[in-house]
């Protein structure tokens, strides 16, 4: 089983923290009304009319599902509102107490929904077909997951509703357009079920919705708006996605030129472009490739003026402000062509700072699956590459005053404790200063990786009567 890996490099402290209420193992209820079985959700909401809410989650170890169920999805304040629009389903793989039969049953479940993150939560109509996607986002969003944890006590579920009400209104509209086609004909019933179909996530519609892709491709085989040729373009990207393999060590069969090839056959734009370019940037750095990697993470900003009609966002949510701090990175990364390290750091900002929009935001890796994250495919790349690339910058230095070179190199970043860079810190730094010299120079979070750790008190002598 993959232990909890977040985005923002928790420790594992924080993974294994046990979960407060076991989800009971066999009973069709979880908590406060949400269902933990399918067939008796799916039963309900076929009675109901009621959408589906299902939360895929990992209780034992994954701390934003913790997050999200303790602070947000177990209030009577969010709870109230959603049992007017949903028959809620609490898929918790990895609580404690689980029969495995039940487990069983819940990892089938998240293969079906094809879940590669915790948390998920699935937005579906009363049929158990998927049309929106979101997860736990915390309300302050840093590189430190420090900061993190101590915005956790901000969550309000008056917020996550927010979150999922422009989902919601989509579902809505997606079923009114589908209502709408019945009642049409011809070239009129072919813009109703575009428009209709438009409002659900792409993938989805490729895996879930397949017959009402083929009616559409009947009553409009010449793609009058282009529809069918996006969608064509968003699963070639997708089984790409499926190739490549998420975590840190991604398939090394794919290339570069695999991706070019992608984006120059389906003539990718938009936020499809944005998804692949993200995708080559990501294999640039991994591959040492600093100046390439920046031009392309450019050229995705540029693509921002391509997106169409039918990009929601779903993807690459990306906000003005992201594309501000991308383009200044990108254009401090190019400044100094053969600087390594001034590289090195844009590419920081970029990957391990969150100017390059994620989706998955927080998350942990599902049982048994594992989605294609740029952030954490790099992050191994990165802590290797940055590392050396300090240490040949400071070559010409010695004793303390490399030393401080160093530590003043590492101001500002959050890289992982692989390679170089651990090698850097717990090493190079301590050797040439002393362990407690190294952390009194080292930024946070550095300083924790050198100092000592505090021995127990001896026991007590016991007094002498």
């Amino acid at each position: 089983m993959k232990r909890l890996i977040l985005f923002l490099s928790a420790t594992a402290a924080l993974a294994q923290t046990p979960a407060k209420a076991p989800l009971p193992p066999e009973t069709e209820m979880s908590h406060d009304g949400w269902f933990a079985e399918m067939p008796s959700a799916l039963a309900e909401a076929k009675k109901t009319g009621l959408d589906l809410l299902i939360d895929f989650g990992g209780s034992d170890w994954c701390a934003p599902c913790k997050w999200l169920k303790e602070n947000i999805l177990t209030k009577p304040e969010f709870n109230e509102r959603a049992v007017r629009h949903f028959v809620r389903v609490d898929i918790d793989s990895l609580a404690r107490g689980l029969s495995p039969e039940r487990k069983a049953r819940y990892v089938a479940l998240q293969k079906q929904y094809r879940i590669g993150t915790f948390p998920s939560i699935i937005l579906a109509t009363p049929e158990g077909e998927p049309y929106a996607w979101t997860t736990y986002i915390p309300v302050v969003e840093s590189i430190d997951i420090r900061v993190v944890m101590a915005g956790v006590k901000q969550d309000r579920p008056e917020s996550f509703w927010r979150q999922i009400e422009p989902l919601i209104l989509r579902g809505k509209i997606f079923r009114a357009g589908l209502a709408k086609a019945e009642g049409l004909t011809g070239t009129a019933k072919a813009d109703a079920l575009t428009d209709a179909l438009a409002e659900v996530r792409p993938d989805f519609l490729l895996w879930y919705h397949t017959a009402k892709l083929e009616e559409l491709r009947a009553l409009d085989p010449s793609d009058r708006r282009g529809f069918l040729a996006y969608l064509a373009g968003c699963k070639a990207y997708a089984d790409l996605e499926d190739r490549i393999g998420g975590g840190y060590e991604l398939n090394p069969e794919v290339k570069v030129v695999d991706v070019d090839a992608l984006i120059g056959k389906f003539h990718l734009k938009g936020e499809t472009l944005q998804q692949a370019l993200a995708m080559k940037a990501t294999l640039l750095v991994m591959q040492g490739e600093l100046g390439a990697a920046l031009g392309t993470i450019g050229a995705f900003a540029a693509a921002q003026n391509g997106r169409g009609a039918f990009d929601r966002g779903d993807y690459q949510p990306i906000t003005a402000e992201n594309l501000a701090a991308l383009s200044r990175s990108v254009a401090r990364g190019l400044a100094k062509p053969g600087d390594t390290v001034a590289q090195y750091r844009a590419l920081h900002d970029i990957f391990e700072g969150q100017q390059l929009p994620n989706r998955y935001k927080i998350s942990c890796h599902a049982t048994g699956g594992s989605a294609f994250q740029p952030i954490i495919a790099v992050r191994k790349s990165m802590a290797e590459g940055f590392g050396r690339a300090l240490l040949a910058a400071t070559a010409s230095l010695a004793g303390e005053a490399r030393a401080r070179a160093l530590a003043q190199g590492l101001e500002g970043t959050y890289f992982l404790s692989e390679g170089a860079i651990r090698t850097v810190v717990t090493q190079t730094i301590p050797e040439l200063v002393g362990k407690e010299a190294a952390s009194a120079i080292l930024p946070d979070p550095y300083k924790a990786w050198v100092a000592p750790r505090p021995r127990p008190a001896p026991p007590a002598t016991p007094k002498q009567s």
